[in-house]
């Protein structure tokens, strides 16, 4: 008993210890069950696809220093889904609330300037998805999906859905 005491203790000083030293607006993916980016399947039609009108539902984060991919756990066909529309306007899906905003764009930069939603309580994959769409300032389109950039090596992958 105080062995496992010791233990869980020493641990979760760890696991304060580690969070602390976190960037103040790093964005934390929880870092169980990641795959190489290898692992995701390609599909060259995507990268035909327009940013504009497209439906595009999250599939999960990526790390491309670490060349690892976590999958995101949804519930619904909407959850953690974003069109992007002509003039400048978003509407979307967490995995609780409707997001509805504006967002600006060129070739390759994306900023999403303003949002709305409803106010049902998030889960920490809403709070997570709403954060990280506030940190989006460029994206890619190409085999793998939508690529939304949040830091130099921090990605959101989207994949289109009918």
């Amino acid at each position: 008993m105080k062995k496992s005491f010791l233990l869980l203790m020493t641990t979760y000083l760890m696991a304060c210890t580690i969070s602390g030293c976190s960037k103040e607006n790093e964005i934390v993916i929880p870092s169980e069950n990641w795959i190489s980016l290898s692992e995701i399947p390609e599909n060259v039609s995507f990268a035909l696809l327009p940013l504009i009108s497209t439906k595009w539902k999250l599939v999960g984060y990526a790390d491309e220093a670490l060349n690892s991919f976590r999958h995101v756990e949804t519930s619904g066909l909407n959850d953690f889904t974003l069109i992007f529309e002509k003039g400048g306007k978003i509407d979307g899906f967490t995995s609780a609330n409707i997001l509805s905003g504006k967002f600006s764009h060129n070739a390759n930069s994306l900023q999403i300037d303003s949002w709305t939603a409803t106010e049902v309580g998030e889960g920490y994959y809403g709070e997570l998805y709403v954060e990280s769409l506030n940190k989006v300032y460029t994206y890619r389109i190409n085999k793998k999906g939508l690529i939304l950039y949040l830091a130099e090596d921090t990605a959101m992958l989207f994949h289109p859905i009918d």
